[in-house]
């Protein structure tokens, strides 16, 4: 009788306790919103149905179901009609790493981490490797390896082997883009002292082939440095042409003193105008001696004697005369052993022709040639001249 009495009181019961839900264990009402609520504070756990890798896969489970894995030591959920890993043994929880996984996400990411903090120094996702390996690696077999984005758009994109900063679809190895002329920067960390360099390399094959950067020249000075030639190593590379803060320039001379400064033999060729040099100013000439050069004319106006360093004991000197004025005059050129200067013989008259005797003139191999008419070369008496000497 009492056995009936204890049912009946429990049937009575059954609205009321689904109602509010049911708690095991600890003290106090369940939780309004739980259906229910196990209270661990005794010291005990929920323990997860148990199964091995068979038993699970055989199982005829309804979504929703939730299993221990004991032959992965793995918890597994029921969703979608299959199971899906919730999480490992790991050091920590989460999951085993190396992780793998694959998943169909059309329009969407796999995975998908945000930082909402808006202050410090923050990210969704940081990479790093403690040896020679990637911090961050990212891979595509069409599409992008990786792409990273700003509020102002496009930062860094890997695709196809180009890296794009500033665009989304790099042309070249390396494509910079933005509507600024801010585009690369290339520093050097150390104080800007003489010999401190910044430079960019070339090189084809195994080979060095040329430089641009610039060389620190004091505390508050650089001169920018152009290297060509072709070597094993970048340091073999040898410096041609230099711009000077001041804004000289050097070609083979790393310290020109005037606007151009050229350390060996330049050829100019004419242009459209048939001309290879054109001067608007006046022409001075150095050398070792004081003055430059000169040119002695005697009395009789019967010859002119060429004092200049750059001819002065040099029997193969090649002259060129220009003259100031129209005429003409028979004319010989001569070389003196014994005083080692060159003259110019003019015999004192006028004549209404050109003649070469003895005259050195060349070609691009410097041949000489003793027997013609001299187009470009007249001298004339009494008058100003220049003197061009060309060395073989």
């Amino acid at each position: 009788m009492f056995k009936i009495i204890i049912l009946l009181f429990v049937i009575a019961m059954q609205p009321s306790l689904f109602a509010q839900g049911v708690k095991i264990g600890g003290t106090g009402n369940p939780d309004g919103n739980a259906i229910l609520e196990l209270d661990g504070s005794n010291g005990k756990g929920f323990l997860l149905p148990r199964l091995t890798d068979t038993q699970m896969n055989i199982l005829n489970a309804t979504d929703g179901m939730l299993i221990y894995n004991s032959t992965q030591a793995a918890l597994y959920l029921r969703t979608n009609s299959s199971w899906q890993k919730l999480a490992d043994q790991n050091n920590g929880g989460g999951f085993t790493l190396p992780f793998t996984a694959s998943q169909d996400v059309s329009n969407g990411y796999v995975m998908e981490l945000t930082n909402t903090s808006v202050t410090g120094i923050n990210g969704g996702i940081k990479g790093s490797s403690s040896t020679s390996g990637y911090g961050l690696y990212g891979s595509s077999f069409t599409g992008i390896g990786g792409y990273f984005t700003s509020s102002l758009g496009p930062s860094l994109v890997t695709g196809n082997g180009n890296v794009g900063i500033g665009t989304a679809a790099p042309a070249a190895k390396l494509h910079a883009r933005w509507n600024s002329p801010e585009l690369l920067q290339l520093e050097n960390t150390n104080a800007l002292n003489p010999g401190i360099n910044v430079r960019t390399f070339f090189k084809t094959g195994s080979f060095f082939t040329g430089a641009i950067g610039t060389t620190g020249t004091g505390s508050l000075a650089a001169r920018m440095s152009f290297f060509t030639g072709v070597a094993s190593t970048s340091a073999a590379l040898t410096e041609k042409m230099s711009i000077l803060s001041n804004g000289y320039v050097g070609i083979n001379t790393i310290n020109p003193v005037s606007r151009l400064e050229v350390n060996g033999k330049t050829l100019l060729r004419p242009g459209g105008d048939n001309a290879a040099v054109e001067i608007t100013g006046n022409i001075r000439v150095s050398g070792s001696n004081s003055p430059a050069f000169m040119v002695t004319c005697p009395a009789d106006g019967s010859s002119f004697e060429i004092d200049h360093p750059s001819c002065n004991g040099d029997p193969n000197a090649l002259l060129f005369i220009t003259a100031a004025s129209v005429g003409y005059a028979n004319y010989s050129v001569e070389y003196n052993a014994g005083t080692q200067k060159w003259k110019i013989i003019t015999y004192g008259y006028m004549l209404m022709g050109k003649f070469t005797y003895n005259l050195k003139d060349c070609n691009d191999n410097c041949t000489p040639v003793y027997a013609a008419y001299a187009a470009a070369a007249i001298i004339f008496k009494d008058q100003k001249f220049n003197v061009l000497v060309i060395k073989r």
